[in-house]
């Protein structure tokens, strides 16, 4: 059997010679041991749709705040004054919004029913 396994091998670019000779592999435990148990910043997904740190769609402009972050309060009061103003200004424009305009000469406004009761 030991000539039948020779030391060089004809192919089509030229001769090519082993540089040392086959051996048998060693021999290693057929399963792996088991995983020490991971925190939950630490475990692995084995599938990354369900991994919470991969980010889907486009990051070009995406601003990302840390989740322990505190609103800033100076900032809450400046959210809640601009509220405050929006909804007053939102009040005087319904009451001095445009009404019905002014009846031209020689002519009247008067209310009409136009519901049937």
């Amino acid at each position: 059997m030991a000539s039948s396994l020779q030391t060089q091998h004809e192919t089509q670019s030229g001769v090519y010679t082993f540089s040392s000779r086959p051996r048998a592999v060693p021999n290693r435990p057929k399963y792996r041991q088991a995983a020490p148990l991971l925190n939950e910043e630490q475990s692995s997904y084995g599938n990354i749709m369900y991994d919470r740190r991969v980010v889907r769609g486009n990051t070009y402009a995406q601003h990302i705040l840390p989740i322990t972050s505190q609103p800033d309060p100076v900032e809450f009061l400046r959210q809640q004054e601009a509220r405050k103003k929006a909804l007053s200004r939102k009040r005087l424009k319904e009451q001095f919004g445009p009404k019905t305009p002014e009846p031209l000469e020689g002519r009247l406004n008067i209310d009409v029913q136009t519901v049937a009761k």
